[in-house]
């Protein structure tokens, strides 16, 4: 601290010299055996002056400027910001014990008094104790090693343990109190839509409602502006409040106490109409914005994943269906025996989760032609083959591979190809 304040006093007084030497339009510049004296803006404009010492006078110029750079950036590189600073505020974080494991959502709130809010899912918040020692920082009773710092992102170690933080943006927008942040979300139906969708052909639109711990979902599906077919979907989750805070939470389990909640988001209300769900992963943070929608009516039966993360594919759960792939064949004889346009021309493969009681959801759409490059199909023919797919429910359901009296999700595929309009085969 002592150095930079004496840094910044001869900065002071370099300056200030600079200023009065300009000031009086004057410039003294030795060079060797002679001394240029330029005064006035004959020196900046010279027209009396020889060319030669017009030249020497703005090299001198040019050395100074780069000097008091150089000093100045070589100062600043041996001074970086102090980290403590960069601490404070608001973080959330996930840490995994290994690379295998399933990351936990964390938000740490570091004060300048060395107290910090520690905030999750599961325990809700407490208050501990932070210090920072060189790379080490302290939370509570556990060193962490500081692997990386910056205003906004911060990684640091422990054992064979990573975390992973990212600050939160404060929101510029004016908030209303939580009371009615709460009878907003769980008294209003809301719609949403992914505003990305990689590899997907098939684009959805979602209608939400928010019940206790249950999020229920109307999933209307679209092939570029045609509406293709509905379906419901939906999944447990929670909304919890910290400080002057919502979060929303999606949890990892659907049935069972034994649960964890795999993310952590904050809910930002914009106004009466509109909230944003914010999902920070790594340095990136998503948004998903939520507006107010119609209601829908809640089917009886509705499609859930029993669990959300690290679905297993059909092969490693021996997911099958009865009598195998005639049986499948035979569902959708309509489909095999209709003529449908001559322009389409290659493979629409549907992909999809059977989940632990045999029910089927969560549809993805990929649309090519014979190089497997994209393409377009029949509206006819998409809606008819996933109107199928909706009744498409006779599996031997997945088995977890180290315990077979556990029935899992699976994540299965089929892919249907077409020539000239006319099924030729299905696939795998």
């Amino acid at each position: 601290m002592q150095q930079a304040h004496s840094f910044n006093l001869f900065l002071k007084s370099i300056i200030e010299i600079l200023r009065k030497w300009f000031r009086n339009r004057y410039l003294l510049i030795f060079k060797k055996k002679y001394t240029v004296l330029a005064g006035h803006w004959q020196f900046f404009f010279p027209q009396k002056i020889p060319k030669r010492q017009s030249l020497n006078s703005g090299l001198g110029i040019f050395a100074i400027v780069i000097t008091i750079l150089s000093f100045i950036m070589g100062f600043s590189a041996c001074n970086p910001p102090d980290p403590e600073k960069q601490l404070l505020g608001k973080w959330i974080g996930y840490y995994r014990h290994n690379i295998f494991a399933q990351p936990f959502p964390i938000v740490l709130t570091f004060r300048e008094d060395g107290t910090a809010s520690q905030f999750d899912a599961e325990n809700g918040a407490c208050d501990v104790q932070w210090d920072w020692m060189q790379d080490v920082l302290r939370v509570d009773t556990t060193d962490y090693y500081v692997s990386k710092i910056s205003e906004t992102f911060l990684e640091v170690k422990v054992d064979e343990r990573k975390y992973v933080f990212k600050k939160i943006i404060e929101n510029a927008h004016s908030k209303f109190p939580l009371e009615k942040q709460f009878d907003l979300i769980f008294n209003n139906y809301w719609s949403t839509r992914d505003e990305y969708i990689y590899d997907n052909d098939l684009g959805v639109i979602e209608k939400c409602f928010f019940r206790k711990n249950i999020l229920y979902k109307e999933k209307k599906h679209y092939l570029g502006r045609d509406s293709i077919f509905t379906n419901q979907e939906c999944e447990r989750m929670t909304i919890m409040q910290n400080d002057d805070q919502l979060y929303f939470s999606q949890s990892d389990l659907f049935k069972g106490y034994d649960t964890t909640f795999y993310n952590i988001m904050p809910i930002t209300f914009e106004d009466e109409n509109n909230f944003v769900v914010t999902q920070y992963k790594q340095k990136k943070a998503f948004t998903k914005r939520y507006s107010k929608s119609t209601k829908f009516e809640i089917q009886d039966s509705i499609f859930y994943k029993c669990k959300e993360t690290y679905i297993q594919p059909y092969f490693s759960t021996d997911l099958k269906y009865n009598n195998d792939k005639p049986a499948i064949r035979k569902h959708f004889q309509d489909i095999i025996n209709k003529q449908y346009a001559a322009t389409d021309n290659g493979y629409i493969g549907v992909l999809f989760v059977v989940n632990c009681e045999g029910k089927i959801g969560d549809f993805e759409l990929q649309l090519s032609d014979f190089e497997f490059r994209k393409t377009d199909f029949s509206i006819e023919l998409v809606r008819d083959l996933l109107e199928k797919f909706q009744t498409l429910d006779d599996w031997k359901i997945g088995r977890k591979h180290d315990d077979k009296t556990k029935k899992v999700d699976s994540r299965k595929y089929l892919m249907f190809k077409f020539e000239k309009g006319k099924f030729v085969d299905l696939l795998p």
